[in-house]
């Protein structure tokens, strides 16, 4: 479990430049969830998730994991890193190795992992991600599409098998392929018990994988709870700049008719509702 209890992140404290980036922000995020983090550039959001393995530190409040503030001495962050994940957007910038293969090795060798354990858990990733072939391994990340750059980031830190998966944008750059495959994996290892906390400015992505809504304005935690309360809290998503997505609107108008119509995520459950109601 992570806990974030009344944290404050400053910039350029004490000078011409402040500016808080975090306002007393307190949420629980428990295993098997899978939390959205929406809110309009700027208001938080990447700095919220580096909180999560103590990439920075907050200025106020504490962070922890199971219950061990992850920031004090007595707490090994490399094993608080093992255990959060994090995928930044635009991750594909900072490789740095010849061949995917020791791209995606890097983290899981430098927490320990050794030869038939690395390799088999290198391998795992990848396909994951959807290389099914081991011969792209030894082809250079550089050489990928930026979508397919993506996903090798992607299985750098999966390979390392983390308890907690954090993404920024994880689809930003992908075909429609790569988002399907990657949609595939993560509905998967949720129902596995894996933890996933994504940042997302696709509402669609929201719907779509999301149990719960976490909404940052300015700094500021606005929102927190089930993904159908935040899309029916209209003036607060006006607030924070977020389209509604097309399935919600039309659910919407359709519920001004048909007061018993269920949240829906899809047109299929649109549709199917429509279509049991005919037949009544």
């Amino acid at each position: 479990m992570l806990e974030l209890k009344n944290v404050f992140v400053t910039y350029d404290p004490n000078t011409i430049f402040m500016s808080n980036a975090l306002v007393d922000i307190s949420l629980v995020i428990k295993k098997n969830e899978s939390v959205g983090i929406v809110g309009r550039i700027g208001s938080g959001k990447s700095t919220l998730i580096q909180l999560f393995n103590g990439l920075i530190k907050p200025d106020n409040g504490i962070v922890l994991l199971d219950n061990d503030d992850i920031n004090s001495k007595q707490v090994d962050i490399r094993k608080v890193r093992k255990k959060v994940g994090i995928v930044f957007q635009y991750p594909e910038e900072q490789f740095f190795a010849e061949t995917i293969f020791a791209e995606v090795a890097f983290g899981p060798k430098n927490m320990g992992m050794r030869e038939t354990e690395l390799k088999n858990a290198v391998f795992s990733a990848l396909k994951d991600m959807g290389f099914s072939s081991e011969k792209i391994a030894q082809r250079s990340p550089f050489s990928l599409s930026g979508g397919e750059k993506r996903r090798v980031a992607i299985a750098s830190i999966i390979a390392m098998n983390p308890d907690i998966l954090v993404l920024d944008e994880p689809m930003a750059g992908m075909d429609f392929n790569g988002k399907e495959k990657l949609i595939k994996y993560i509905k998967n290892e949720i129902k596995n018990g894996r933890t996933l906390v994504f940042v997302t400015h696709n509402m669609e992505e929201l719907l779509e994988i999301a149990d719960r809504v976490i909404a940052l304005d300015d700094g500021k935690k606005v929102f927190d709870g089930r993904v159908r309360d935040f899309f029916s809290d209209e003036k607060l998503i006006e607030k924070i700049g977020i389209d509604i997505p097309s399935v919600v609107r039309m659910r919407n108008r359709l519920k001004k008719h048909y007061s018993d119509i269920p949240f829906c995520r899809t047109p299929i459950e649109i549709a199917s509702y429509l279509k049991k109601r005919n037949r009544l």
